[in-house]
C-alpha cells in the first residue's frame, strides 16, 4: 500500500554529503505533478514515449498516468480524466507492438533484444488500468478486438513457453549465446505480478511450474558466502548490485516468502550492508553504483555532445556519478511487494522512502524532468522510475500487513485459554489501509483460525474513521498458555490477503494444587 508522505532529512544515509532540503508530503506532491506535465508533454503524435525504448518508456508513462486517475477517484478510462487521450494512445501503441514467435509460444510486445523486458513492463501497464473485459481496437494489431484479460494471460503464456530450465529468463527467447539474468528475470516476475495481483482484476492463471522453477532460480541466483552474501549474481557470477538486490527480494516475496524467511533475511542483511556505498565495489573489483551515487555529485555529467537518449558505454562505467533511478525503483518495488518499511543499514533502521525521496526531488530539473540514468539513456525513462519511485508504485505483495489491536482499550492483552468466553480483535484503518476494505466473512483469529461470531464496522481507536471489530470464542482460536503473540487473516474484498499480529499475556494457566 502506498505510504504517506512526510520526510524528514535526520534519517537519510551517513554518507551523503549533498545539501538536501527536508522533504514534506507538499514538497513531493508538487514534484509529481510538475514531473507528470513534463512526461505528458513528451508523448510521441504515434502515442508513444521515448526514442530507442519506445516500448518500455511508453508502457511506464502509462503505468503513472493510470495510477495518476485511481488517486483522483477516477478511472484511467473515464473520458473526464485530465489524460484520457494519452493513456487511450500510449495503449494503443502497445498493443500495436504485440507480436508471437509462432502458435502455442503466446503474445509479446517489442521483437528483439528487449522482448523479455519490454513484455514485462507492457503486463503492468495493461494490468494497472483495472480493466480486464475492456476490447483492444487497434486494426491490424494481432490482438485486435481481444479482452485486456486475454492479453495479458497470452503474455503470461509467453513467460511460460520460453523459461529456461534453471528457471529464469533471458533477453531472447533460447538464444543460443544469451543465459538466464536477474535483471531480465526482475522485469519477468513484474509484470506476472501485476497479472495475478487481485487489485487489478485480472487474476491470471500462473502455473505452479513457473513458479516452482522460478524458486529454483532464486536458489542458483543468490550469492553464498563473501561480502556480497545473500545478493543477486546477474547471470551466474558472484558478484551483486543493490538494483539486483530488489530484484531478487521481490522474487522471493512472488514465489512465497516472507520477510523473516531465511533467504530474503539474508537478502536484507546484504541490501543493509550496501546501503551506504555509493560504488560498490568490493574485493572482486568490480564497481557498481549505489543508489545514490557519489555523494560529491552536483549535477548530470556531460562528457561530450550527445543525443539525450544515447549512451556509450565509457560514459556510463566511469563517468556516472548522479542517483540510479532505476536501482531506487527496483528497491522501492520489491520492498514493497515484500510489505517491508525499514531495513538495517550498518546497524541503523533506515526507512528506505525516507532515505529516497529527498535525493529524488534534489535531482529534479526545473522542467520537471530528471536527468538520465545509468543504465538507460534519456530523461524519460530516468523521469519514469523517479515518479513510480516517490508514489511507491507497485502491485501490492501477496499479503498486506495489517495493523490490529487485540482487546482494544486494553493492555497487556490478558487472554484465558480455559475460559469459555469471547475475545476482540479490531483491524484499523491507517494511512496505507482502510478496514473497511475486508471482507469480514474471510477473517480467521488464532491458531485454530477461528471464524468470528460478529463484526462490525466502528471507530474503535477514536481517531475518526471507521475500523474493523471482530469477537471470537476463545476456545475456537487454539490460543494456549504461554503464547505471547497470535495472529488474524483474512482477505479484502478484491481477494487481496492481510495478516496482522499483535501481542497478547495468557492468564489462568497455573495448575490448582
Amino acid at each position: 500500500m502506498r505510504k504517506v508522505f512526510t520526510i524528514g532529512l535526520g534519517i537519510v544515509v551517513c554518507l551523503m554529503a549533498i545539501q538536501v532540503n527536508a522533504t514534506t508530503q507538499e514538497d513531493i506532491g508538487v514534484s509529481i505533478m510538475k514531473g507528470i506535465a513534463w512526461l505528458v508533454e513528451q508523448q510521441n503524435p504515434d502515442g508513444s514515449w521515448g526514442h530507442g525504448e519506445k516500448v518500455g518508456s511508453t508502457a511506464f508513462a502509462v503505468v503513472k498516468l493510470e495510477d495518476r486517475a485511481f488517486e483522483l477517484g477516477m478511472s484511467p478510462f473515464d473520458e473526464e480524466y485530465e489524460y484520457f487521450q494519452e493513456v487511450i494512445s500510449g495503449q494503443n501503441y502497445l498493443f500495436s507492438q504485440a507480436a508471437t514467435y509462432g502458435e502455442g509460444t503466446g503474445i509479446c510486445f517489442g521483437l528483439g533484444h528487449h522482448v523479455s523486458y519490454n513484455t514485462g513492463i507492457v503486463m503492468m501497464a495493461i494490468a494497472a488500468g483495472r480493466n480486464p473485459d475492456l476490447i483492444v481496437d487497434v486494426p491490424g494489431s494481432l490482438v485486435d478486438d481481444w479482452t485486456h484479460k486475454e492479453v495479458v494471460q497470452a503474455n503470461v503464456d509467453f513467460f511460460t513457453w520460453f523459461q529456461n530450465h534453471d528457471g529464469g529468463w533471458q533477453y531472447e527467447p533460447f538464444d543460443p549465446e544469451g543465459f538466464s539474468d536477474n535483471s531480465i528475470t526482475g522485469y519477468v516476475v513484474l509484470g506476472l505480478a501485476y497479472a495475478q495481483a487481485p487489485i487489478y482484476g485480472f487474476n491470471c492463471t500462473i502455473s505452479d511450474f513457473v513458479k516452482d522453477n522460478l524458486n529454483s532460480w532464486i536458489d542458483k541466483i543468490q550469492i553464498d558466502g563473501g561480502n556480497h552474501d545473500g545478493g543477486s549474481g546477474y547471470g551466474g557470477e558472484h558478484t551483486s548490485n543493490v538494483l539486483r538486490a530488489g530484484n531478487l527480494i521481490f522474487e522471493m516475496a512472488f514465489v512465497g516468502d516472507t520477510p523473516d524467511s531465511q533467504r530474503m533475511q539474508r537478502a536484507l542483511d546484504y541490501l543493509g550492508r550496501a546501503w551506504n556505498d555509493p560504488d560498490w565495489s568490493w574485493e572482486d573489483g568490480h564497481g557498481y553504483p549505489g543508489w545514490y551515487g557519489n555523494p560529491d555529485w552536483q549535477g548530470e555529467p556531460d562528457i561530450w555532445p550527445k543525443p539525450e537518449w544515447w549512451q556509450a558505454w565509457p560514459d556510463r562505467y566511469q563517468g556516472w556519478q548522479g542517483p540510479h533511478y532505476q536501482a531506487m525503483y527496483c528497491i522501492m518495488k520489491g520492498l514493497t511487494y515484500a510489505g517491508i518499511d525499514t531495513i538495517n543499514a550498518d546497524g541503523i533502521e533506515v526507512d528506505w522512502y525516507d532515505a529516497f525521496a529527498p535525493l529524488i526531488l534534489y535531482g529534479q530539473n526545473n522542467d520537471g524532468s530528471w536527468d538520465r540514468d545509468y543504465w538507460a539513456g534519456g530523461h524519460t525513462l530516468a523521469t519514469e522510475w523517479a515518479l513510480l519511485t516517490l508514489e511507491a508504485i507497485a502491485p501490492p505483495g501477496p499479503v498486506i500487513n495489517v495493523l490490529i489491536d487485540i482487546k482494544p482499550g486494553s493492555y497487556p492483552n490478558s487472554i484465558n485459554p480455559k475460559s469459555k468466553g469471547v475475545i476482540s480483535a479490531a483491524i484499523l484503518t491507517t494511512d496505507e489501509f482502510d478496514a473497511s476494505a475486508v471482507d469480514g466473512t474471510t477473517v480467521r483469529f488464532g491458531p485454530d483460525e477461528a471464524a468470528h461470531v460478529h463484526y462490525a464496522l466502528e471507530d474503535v481507536d477514536w481517531d475518526g474513521d471507521l475500523d474493523m471489530i471482530l469477537h471470537f470464542k476463545i476456545q475456537d482460536t487454539g490460543s494456549e498458555c504461554g503464547d505471547t503473540e497470535a495472529t488474524l487473516i483474512g482477505k479484502t474484498i478484491d481477494g487481496q490477503q492481510i495478516k496482522g499480529t499483535d501481542t497478547i499475556r495468557t492468564v489462568g494457566c497455573k495448575e490448582k494444587k
